[in-house]
């Protein structure tokens, strides 16, 4: 219920590019070094697929810069 600190947030995944427009520009505010990255994985907002693969030990994977 409290504020997380910027330094606690390693980074933001977001569903679609709507989301990513609208939370970058929200972190245009903070310092450029302090900006987490940002990316759009819309399966990990898949309920199914998810649980599917936590159920089987497996990982989503990332995009990686």
């Amino acid at each position: 219920h409290h504020s997380v600190p910027i330094e606690g947030i390693i980074g933001v995944v977001l569903e679609s590019n709507e989301s990513l427009r609208a939370v970058r520009s929200e972190l245009r505010n903070l310092p450029f070094r302090r900006r987490p990255p940002t990316m759009v994985v819309p399966q990990f907002f898949d309920r199914s697929r998810v649980t599917n693969l936590i159920w089987a030990g497996q990982e989503i994977p990332l995009p990686t810069d």
